[in-house]
């Protein structure tokens, strides 16, 4: 999946985009992606021996601080204007 990845940002990506600026921030961002989906393998693995040993706690607890940090990291995001993008005239302050 890393590799797939890898190849459509790095060598494709002008199929998915002609913009300059969206194809900069697509090479940007790679690294973070090869190195979310180095862990996915283990992550999903350790999750299917929880589930397998039915405790369910540890599954409630991590996804609840997950739920809890993707939404700070979106609001912080969106507030902080990290993503990078302009703002509308309709986000500009006067």
């Amino acid at each position: 999946m890393m590799g797939l990845a890898t190849v459509m940002i790095g060598v494709f990506g002008g199929q998915i985009t002609s913009d300059p600026q969206v194809l900069a921030e697509m090479r940007r961002v790679l690294p973070w992606i090869v190195a979310t989906l180095s862990f996915h393998g283990s992550a999903v693995t350790l999750e299917g021996v929880l589930l397998s040993r039915q405790r369910f706690r540890g599954l409630t607890v991590n996804y609840s601080i997950l739920a809890v940090v993707v939404a700070a990291f979106q609001v912080a995001t969106r507030r902080f204007n990290l993503g990078g993008a302009p703002k509308t005239a309709e986000e500009k302050e006067y």
